[in-house]
């Protein structure tokens, strides 16, 4: 009965509360968005790294970030696999170059990514090849980004033309999902054809990524390797992890403006929301007054009210979801990355809840103290 009521209340005043949906969909919709072009961010800055499924990290004793290697002589790798405790482990060489464009001779900054794809770490670039080993075994054969393609002039898969650091490379693969936040593309491929590219030594290496044994305490592990491996740091995956989120959040100014936008469009977000309720509830007080005349009670007046600005929430919040996945379509198509995670999105939305629910509470007092009486004056 209450719903059905509140329902044709909605319905009886449409214009009023149809600007009530939109205000509320465009303000969800805001914080959403910047909340996902923030996550995006953070996701983007150690994408690379993160496709490791690895326990440990050994690198060079100074390090800024992942993005900062320095070479080392893969003579620790025999040192890291002789632990009990370790199941597998990668070299990993990864340095900035020069790809050349086939078409036009441009020359188009690049990271490359070489790894082992038989040394038993698992990896997550997101292709749909199964045997990354035969793949990127051959000779100058590499995997790019679907989103890169354009940037570096691939138009099919399979064709030489392209130049690695003066070198011959082929896309023998398509990554998804894996671009770089910085305006670098990411290239990957095996460690030989990855350091015939940078033009490293047989021997160099940038990191080792290490599995430990199911069930090994990684921190433990990583203090028997650092003692074994003075010349060398060696940091759990999470320390590494943060260890580069930290360096590009703390020293520029790209982590903190999109921070301060989302916080800033959750801050606007709220209180749109809440003055929007607000305004839509207050004006309703001769009516609320007139409905406790005629004997109904605070409480039924209240349940009304919350069914009333239920519809409008859930409304709101179907308008936001489709213009959110138009965004993230369009956006698919580009460079940018959103990434909303679930906790993201369960917080944004009972923001906005929270506003809509307090904007009421004003009201649902004015009601509780209102004498019957007040409805019948002019």
């Amino acid at each position: 009965m209450l719903f059905s009521t509140g329902l044709e209340l909605v319905i009886h005043e449409k214009p009023k509360y149809l600007g009530a949906v939109l205000g509320t969909a465009v303000s969800l919709f805001l914080v959403l968005l910047l909340s996902g072009f923030y996550f995006g961010f953070r996701r983007d800055i150690t994408i690379v790294q993160d496709s490791f499924d690895a326990d440990l990290w050994v690198a060079s004793r100074a390090m800024l970030g992942f993005d900062f290697p320095a070479s080392f002589d893969d003579l620790a790798l025999p040192k890291v696999l002789s632990h009990p405790n370790v199941q597998a482990a990668s070299p990993v060489v990864a340095d900035f170059a020069k790809w050349r464009v086939s078409d036009t001779g441009a020359m188009e900054n690049i990271q490359v990514l070489g790894f082992d794809p038989d040394s038993g770490i698992q990896t997550d670039w997101g292709t749909r090849h199964s045997n990354l080993a035969a793949l990127l075994r051959a000779d100058g054969q590499v995997l790019v980004d679907l989103k890169d393609h354009s940037n570096l002039g691939v138009r099919h898969l399979g064709r030489w033309g392209a130049e690695i650091g003066g070198r011959a490379a082929r896309p023998a693969g398509w990554m998804e999902d894996h671009r770089l936040f910085n305006v670098s593309c990411l290239i990957v491929t095996d460690l030989d054809n990855a350091r015939t590219f940078l033009r490293l030594p047989n021997h160099a290496v940038h990191y080792l990524a290490v599995k430990c044994m199911p069930g090994a305490d990684a921190q433990r592990v990583a203090a028997d390797l650092q003692a074994n491996l003075p010349e060398n740091s060696v940091h759990t995956a999470r320390e590494f992890h943060d260890l580069t989120q930290a360096y590009w959040q703390e020293r520029t100014g790209i982590a903190p403006m999109l921070f301060l936008s989302m916080t800033l469009a959750g801050v606007v977000g709220f209180m749109t929301v809440f003055l929007t309720f607000f305004l839509l509830t207050s004006q309703k007080l001769p009516v609320f007054a007139a409905m406790k005349a005629l004997g109904a009670s605070t409480a039924e007046i209240g349940a009304l009210l919350i069914v009333q600005l239920s519809v409008v929430f859930v409304t709101a919040a179907i308008v936001a979801s489709a213009l959110l996945l138009g965004a993230l379509a369009a956006f698919a198509r580009t460079p940018i990355s959103v990434v909303l995670p679930g906790w993201v999105v369960a917080l944004d939305v009972g923001l906005m809840a929270l506003a809509s629910a307090l904007a009421c509470g004003p009201s649902l007092w004015k009601v509780a103290r209102a004498e019957p009486a007040e409805a019948f004056r002019t």
